[in-house]
C-alpha cells in the first residue's frame, strides 16, 4: 500500500507542476509567445520544480516497495489529476470524447506496465561492448530525429495543429533523453562497480550533451504545445511516443524475445489505446491562439 500511495503521489506531484506551468503561460500578455522570459516568471519556475524534481524521492520510493512494472502506470494515473486541475484551475473544458481520451491513454500505461517489457540494467554489460548494438542505436536516435525535423516542417504547413504537433515532438525528444539515460545509468553502475572501461567514457562524452539538448527541448517544446492547446489534451499526447518507445526498444535495440505469452498482446493492447487516445484529444486543436 505504502508503494503504491508513493507512485500516486509522484504522478500528482508531476502533473500539478504542469498546471502551474500551464496557468503561467495563459497569463502571458495577448501575444507574447513562449521564450525564455519564462525562465524569469516565478509561477513557471515553481511549476517547473514541482514537475521535474519533486517527483524523484516518490519514485525512487515506489521503485523499491513495488518495483517498475506498477509505476508507470500509477505515475500516469496522475492525467487524472492533471484533468481536474485543468477543469478547476485553469477552467479548460473538456468534451466526453477526451475524457474517454484521457482515460484511455491511462489504461494504455497500465496496460504497458504489465507486460513486462523492461531491460534489467545488470545486463547492460553486454550491449555497452556490443558494436551492432550501437549502430542499432545510432539508427534508432538518427530515425527519432528525422522524425522530429518533419514536425518541424508540419508545424510550418499545418498551422491548425500546433499544439499537437509540439507535444508530440516533445515527446520524440523524451524518447531519446529516456533511451540514452538508461545508458548512462548502466555506465555510472560499472563506475561504481569498478568494471568500467574506456570505451564508455566515449559513451557518457555523447551522452551528456544529447541528454541536456533532448531535456530542453522536450520541456519546450511541451510549453509551445501549452500555447496552443489545453494542458489536459496536450500531456496525453506527449506521453503517447514516450510510453510507446520501450516497446522499440526491447524488441529492435535489445533484440528480446517476448518475456511471457501475454506480452504481446498486452503491448499490442497499449499501443492501440494509447493511439485511440490520442485522436480523441487531437481533434479540437484546431486552433491558432493560445488558449486563455
Amino acid at each position: 500500500m505504502v508503494g503504491i500511495l508513493l507512485g500516486l503521489a509522484s504522478g500528482f506531484v508531476n502533473n500539478m507542476g504542469l498546471v502551474f506551468q500551464k496557468m503561467a503561460i495563459n497569463k502571458l500578455p495577448e501575444g507574447q509567445k513562449v521564450t525564455r522570459r519564462l525562465l524569469k516568471n516565478k509561477l513557471w519556475l515553481l511549476g517547473y520544480i514541482i514537475n521535474g524534481y519533486l517527483p524523484l524521492p516518490f519514485s525512487v520510493f515506489a521503485l523499491y516497495f513495488i518495483g517498475p512494472a506498477l509505476l508507470p502506470g500509477l505515475e500516469g494515473s496522475g492525467m487524472i489529476f492533471l484533468t481536474m486541475g485543468s477543469l478547476k484551475i485553469l477552467r479548460e473544458n473538456l468534451k466526453l470524447s477526451e475524457i474517454v481520451g484521457i482515460l484511455l491513454v491511462i489504461v494504455a500505461i497500465f496496460s504497458l506496465a504489465f507486460s513486462g517489457l523492461s531491460v534489467d540494467i545488470t545486463n547492460y554489460e553486454y550491449y555497452l561492448s556490443s558494436p551492432d548494438f550501437f549502430i542499432r542505436v545510432i539508427l534508432f536516435s538518427a530515425l527519432v530525429i528525422l522524425g522530429s525535423i518533419v514536425l518541424l516542417v508540419l508545424r510550418r504547413t499545418r498551422k491548425s495543429r500546433l499544439g499537437v504537433l509540439n507535444a508530440i515532438d516533445s515527446g520524440f525528444m523524451w524518447v531519446i533523453n529516456n533511451f540514452w539515460f538508461a545508458l548512462i545509468l548502466a555506465v555510472v553502475a560499472h563506475i561504481l562497480l569498478g568494471t568500467f572501461v574506456w570505451t564508455e567514457s566515449l559513451i557518457f562524452a555523447s551522452a551528456i550533451p544529447l541528454l541536456l539538448s533532448t531535456q530542453f527541448l522536450g520541456v519546450y517544446r511541451l510549453q509551445k504545445s501549452f500555447e496552443f492547446g489545453q494542458a489536459a489534451n496536450m500531456r496525453p499526447i506527449q506521453q503517447t511516443p514516450i510510453q510507446i518507445a520501450p516497446i522499440f526498444y526491447f524488441f529492435a535495440l535489445y533484440l528480446l524475445p517476448p518475456p511471457s505469452e501475454l506480452a504481446l498482446p498486452l503491448s499490442v493492447t497499449g499501443i492501440a489505446l494509447l493511439l485511440t487516445g490520442m485522436y480523441l484529444l487531437s481533434r479540437r486543436q484546431a486552433m491558432l491562439r493560445a488558449i486563455k
